[in-house]
């Protein structure tokens, strides 16, 4: 009976529910995430006091820091923190304590507090480690808040675990090295092809689809590539993907032959077809008949507008002169002037090549952060104050990719780019906007125009910017 109602609430494509719409309450073991949760798991083996798990959006640090709690031993007192929703000195203080089992009052100020986790923690001479505070969306606290749990970490037994974005890390290493607090960072990198391809048959049988990735090969490509293998970040390009097929917008298409073999049988028709009508307008071999044959090529002029199509091989018929005697006596026929008597290598080259695509490129910019004022830079940032507020939409990896982007929206003015070098990387980070307030940001960070796309803003204040270049 159970399996029955189970079949009668499968939906399209056989499927209980769409699989991405919603995070996995489960843990995809492939990959470094399982090397990474196994080490987050056991202290021992952390070498230092401090871990500092780092990535883009989607690369899966939630993730990691909900399954973190049931791999740690059980007579670990655990507290969690989500910076999203306290990022204060005190607020990240009163929910630490909270968290292990600490009694607060609540108007104790932020020293009290400290005070309090130290007693129930113990110095880190006198006890072994056996508290642990994992912190999601730390990118998200104050620098305060951060400096106050290495200061508690340095001081205690206590250890602690951050999740943030890649540029949280400069402001971790600077708090590191003055409070000299060991610091170790674990930086997530994306799925390969083939774990990232069992990674989306994993989320679908999540959703009981039976039988292979409605996907074809070709859009599996393009969900990893795009989303450069971080499981979020697939999780929303295949979303879009499912609801076009769901829809009927988009339907999975057959192998086809591929394309090196499609362009090589069009060459192979071409060279027959031309072989062809040289071979059938061969002029007859009557010596008493003068044959005047139109040049082929002077029938293919060549085309570079836009919508030109390919060119063509044009035969004109086949006359008979009136004069008989001598042939040098032939008198052009009438129409026939501007034909011309040689055929030029360049008449005949549009008959060899399909005709040339016309692709608009933009142009990187030159060293220097030199440009046109159709968008703000890094020393623009660093003028506006501190105590501002400004909206993130993406980071990209190239120059080209982060211009491309900007000048695609109706207003590039209200834009601005500034470089972060991680990893040997360079990440190019596109913010919107200068607003007074941090609710003012939030209002327009939720009516952003839709040529962003699909982008999760992220308000930050100007100061946490200017210390991310900083840092860079």
């Amino acid at each position: 009976m159970l399996c029955v109602m189970a079949e009668r609430e499968r939906g399209h494509l056989g499927m209980t529910h769409n699989p991405f719409a919603q995070p996995s309450a489960g843990f995809f073991e492939r990959g470094d995430c399982k090397a990474h949760l196994d080490l987050l798991g056991n202290v021992d083996q952390w070498g230092c006091k401090v871990l500092l798990v780092t990535g883009p959006r989607g690369a899966g640090k939630s993730v990691l820091y909900r399954e973190s709690r049931g791999r740690l031993a059980v007579e670990f007192v655990v507290a969690r923190v989500v910076g999203t929703l306290v990022n204060t000195r005190r607020e990240v203080l009163s929910a630490v304590a909270q968290g292990l089992g600490g009694s607060a009052q609540d108007n104790a100020n932020s020293s009290a507090l400290a005070s309090l986790i130290a007693r129930g923690v113990g110095r880190g001479d006198e006890a072994d480690p056996s508290c642990v505070v994992l912190v999601d969306d730390a990118d998200a606290l104050e620098p305060d808040a951060i400096e106050a749990l290495f200061k508690l970490t340095g001081e205690t037994s206590l250890r602690l675990v951050l999740f943030g974005e890649a540029d949280l890390a400069p402001t971790v290493e600077r708090v590191s090295a003055r409070l000299d607090v060991e610091c170790r960072e674990i930086p997530l990198a994306g799925l390969n092809g083939e774990d990232a391809r069992d990674y989306l048959e994993w989320r679908f049988a999540e959703a009981k689809y039976r039988g292979r990735l409605p996907f074809t090969d070709q859009q599996v490509s393009e969900v990893v590539r795009l989303g450069e293998g971080f499981p979020g970040k697939m999780n929303q390009l295949a979303n879009a993907l499912l609801a076009k097929l769901e829809t009927g917008e988009l339907r999975a298409q057959p192998a086809r032959f591929p394309p090196q073999h499609r362009v090589l049988a069009v060459l192979v028709a071409l060279v027959a077809g031309l072989a062809y009508l040289i071979w059938h307008q061969a002029p007859p071999q009557s010596g008493a008949v003068e044959v005047v044959r139109q040049p082929e090529a002077d029938a293919v002029e060549p085309d570079d507008r836009e919508d030109a199509e390919p060119a063509r091989i044009v035969v004109e018929p086949v006359r008979v002169a009136d004069h008989r005697s001598d042939p040098t006596s032939a008198k052009p026929l009438p129409g026939d002037a501007e034909l011309s008597a040689e055929v030029s290598e360049r008449q005949l080259q549009p008959v060899l090549e399909e005709p040339q695509l016309q692709v608009q490129v933009v142009e990187s910019l030159p060293e220097g952060g030199q440009h046109s004022a159709a968008w703000h830079d890094e020393a623009w940032l660093l003028q506006q104050s501190p105590g501002t507020y400004t909206i993130q939409l993406v980071s990209v990896s190239s120059a080209e990719r982060a211009h491309a982007y900007v000048l695609a929206q109706p207003d590039p003015g209200q834009m601005a780019v500034y470089r972060l070098q991680r990893d040997g990387r360079e990440l190019h980070v596109i913010l919107y906007g200068i607003y007074v307030t941090q609710e003012e940001a939030r209002i327009e960070a939720d009516r952003l125009p839709e040529s962003v796309g699909s982008v999760r803003p992220w308000v930050r204040s100007m100061a946490q910017v200017q210390r991310a270049m900083g840092g860079a």
